[in-house]
């Protein structure tokens, strides 16, 4: 198995949090999980907790849609890709999302364009293309479903 750990490179919020604290619990009982980051970490010390490994060149979006499912692909084992925080590659089948909810697409006033934006174009096709959606509440799981 092998954790998307992008969030290990984006400002704290609740998404972050989480994805931290299952990881945490995630490295302490399956110790040979791969924590997979671009080289933007600014959590040095959970990453360091972590032994998250740094791949490709790129960051952000462009590292998380191309550069990941590179790598996963190379492995050449087809592993499951966990994603903690909202967002996955959307043409690597193999995986699993966490999506916290949709504020992005109900009330896109609420952030800035760009995010919005992608958001909106992504974030559907993340929820079609996961073989699980793990949600936070049922309010959330509603709103998924309508994406």
């Amino acid at each position: 198995m092998i954790v998307n750990a992008r969030f290990l490179t984006q400002n704290l919020t609740g998404v972050q949090r989480h994805a931290i604290e299952i990881s945490l619990v995630l490295k302490k009982l399956q110790p040979d999980i791969r924590f997979i980051a671009p080289k933007n970490i600014i959590h040095d010390k959970i990453a360091e907790i972590l032994g998250a490994e740094i791949i490709g060149h790129f960051t952000g979006y462009i590292w998380e849609q191309y550069e990941l499912p590179r790598f996963m692909k190379n492995q050449g084992h087809g592993g499951l890709l966990i994603n903690l925080a909202n967002m996955a590659p959307i043409n690597y089948k193999n995986k699993v999302v966490t999506i916290h909810d949709t504020a992005p697409l109900r009330h896109p006033e609420w952030y800035s364009w760009k995010f919005a934006t992608v958001y909106k174009w992504l974030l559907p096709r993340v929820a079609k293309s996961a073989l699980i959606i793990f949600s936070d509440s049922a309010f959330s799981k509603n709103e998924i479903a309508d994406v």
